[in-house]
């Protein structure tokens, strides 16, 4: 997998507070049911235990009728810290991305929508270890990978 790693030292607290927090609630069983995952993450961030409300997130699992992430994070994502959370229910695994505010060209992806307020993220899962987006802008998500996390069912 070709993943351009950042160094923790440049990672908000609050991130790297909330990455722990996704782990231990992945280490007591959270995600004990695989269609719940989006839902327990969404739980924790709301309760503050995650991400501490402090950026942005949009949660995407691999497509039932094609093996690709698609997620339709708002088009004022960029105004924000980010993060991305792929969720891959076959393999149990988490990939986190944390995206930095301006870090991203909008007219790089595909707007959709009927006020076109939203972009698509399109990422195929076969074969594509930079995380690249089908999108005009071909966007490689692998320079904001954080890490990889498993989870047991």
């Amino acid at each position: 997998m070709s993943i351009t790693q950042p160094l923790n030292d440049t990672l908000p607290c609050y991130f790297m507070d909330g990455l722990e927090a996704l782990r231990s609630g992945i280490r007591t069983g959270v995600f004990h049911n695989p269609r719940l995952i989006g839902k327990n993450i969404s739980l924790l961030i709301g309760q503050g235990k995650i991400l501490n409300g402090k950026e942005q997130y949009t949660f995407a699992s691999i497509n039932k009728s094609a093996p690709k992430y698609w997620a339709t994070p708002r088009l004022n994502i960029n105004n924000d810290d980010w993060t991305l959370i792929l969720n891959n229910p076959t393999d149990c695994l988490l990939h986190i991305f944390y995206i930095p505010k301006n870090s991203i060209n909008q007219a790089d992806f595909t707007t959709v929508g009927k006020l076109k307020k939203q972009f698509r993220i399109d990422i195929d899962c076969e074969n594509n270890p930079d995380f690249e987006d089908k999108g005009p802008g071909h966007v490689k998500f692998n320079k904001w990978y954080i890490e990889t996390i498993h989870y047991t069912l």
